[in-house]
């Protein structure tokens, strides 16, 4: 009967002729992350995600002495740097909305199989990557998108990216706005100086808009304590006011020069003035003066995101197996990845159609 190192390496070597070979890098270094603030900068720097960062773990709370931190380097320079949580014989990359190479990936893994014989499956959440082989069995399917806009130097340049409708409706609304309300007023609050109550009002404006619509809002007392609490520390949040109360605004994430907005609403009063609209385009413009380069727009496919010249990037979930030996041990976890990539399959399809269909529509009503 083979030993599982003698299985793991001759999974190696049978896979060596399929895959692509492996940059080792020239330093490896693996340390518990609750020791390692000072790598924040490197992160940021390699990443550029909120969603790869101690500081929102930490805000979180769910950075503790259980999450290691892999580090390495070549030429001295940083190519890799994942948080991850090993649980028995799984490992979790924490890293998300970030890009992770194949070598990447393939260089991580092979250096956890070797270093921890009981772990058999490493798993990557919300990750764009163009792995197609790899020295180990794994699963790759679609989880989402992150809708990115990137961002000119100055918001008169972005404005003037717009399309035309979209830059009408800014002017024709935004001037029809402060017409009918003289009061009204912008603000820009960052980190410490952010007023809590401006960010639950702005939650509560998202909050009352999607229950309206029958649905349940995602967001729990718990949830919008974290919001709070990293908006107080990474935050940027764009208010706007009318006769002094707060009526719509956005709350956003700073990641070194990427911007993460997490909320943009507004008061439903405001609906026909096209507030919400206004209100996107005022915070967006702010986040370009404090030199932002990219605006995240999250998940979601909704047609203001195209408006806003953001364009999708696909997030991939990927679980890597220390052998097909071990593979077939994790049936149950290999039927749940290829479920929901059958889901997101049909859920994919379901939306072209849609939107074939609205185009249809909307050729149907321009024709003559």
């Amino acid at each position: 009967m083979l030993t599982a190192e003698k299985r793991f390496t001759e999974d190696l070597q049978a896979s060596d002729n399929a895959a692509r070979p492996i940059r080792e890098a020239q330093s490896i270094q693996v340390i518990a992350a609750i020791e390692a603030p000072w790598a924040e900068p490197i992160l940021l720097r390699r990443y550029g995600s909120h969603y790869a960062s101690l500081t929102r773990l930490a805000v979180t709370g769910e950075i503790d002495g259980d999450v290691m931190l892999f580090l390495a380097r070549e030429a001295g320079e940083v190519v890799s740097a994942l948080l991850f949580r090993r649980a028995g014989e799984r490992v979790r990359v924490l890293n998300e909305v970030v890009t992770v190479s194949t070598n990447e990936i393939q260089q991580f893994a092979r250096y956890v199989f070797a270093r921890w014989p009981d772990v058999s499956v490493i798993g990557f959440n919300a990750i764009h990557t163009d792995l197609n082989k790899s020295k180990f069995p794994f699963q790759r399917f679609n989880h989402l998108e992150d809708f990115v806009i990137a961002l000119p130097q100055t918001a008169d340049a972005y404005r003037l990216a717009l399309g035309s409708s979209l830059r009408k409706t800014l002017r024709t609304f935004g001037n029809k706005i402060r017409r009918l309300y003289p009061s009204f007023s912008h603000e820009v609050q960052e980190a410490a100086d952010i007023d809590e109550q401006n960010v639950r009002a702005i939650l509560e404006f998202s909050r009352a808009r999607i229950t309206a619509k029958g649905k349940k809002w995602g967001i729990d007392e718990a949830e919008c304590e974290r919001i709070v609490a990293l908006a107080r520390t990474c935050g940027v949040v764009s208010v706007i006011s009318i006769n002094g109360q707060v009526c719509a605004g956005a709350i956003s994430f700073r990641a070194g020069d990427a911007m993460f907005m997490r909320v943009c609403s507004h008061d439903p009063a405001f609906d026909d003035l096209r507030l919400g609209t206004v209100a996107r385009f005022y915070a967006i413009e702010a986040l370009i003066d404090r030199g932002a380069k990219s605006c995240h727009l999250l998940w979601g496919k909704q047609p203001y995101k195209y408006q806003f010249l953001a364009t999708p990037q696909p997030l991939d979930n990927v679980t890597l197996y220390r052998s097909w030996a071990h593979m077939l041990g994790q049936r149950r976890l290999v039927l749940q990845n290829m479920r929901r990539a059958a889901i997101r399959s049909l859920k994919a399809m379901a939306g072209w159609l849609r939107d074939r269909e609205l185009g249809r529509e909307r050729d149907r009503r321009a024709a003559p």
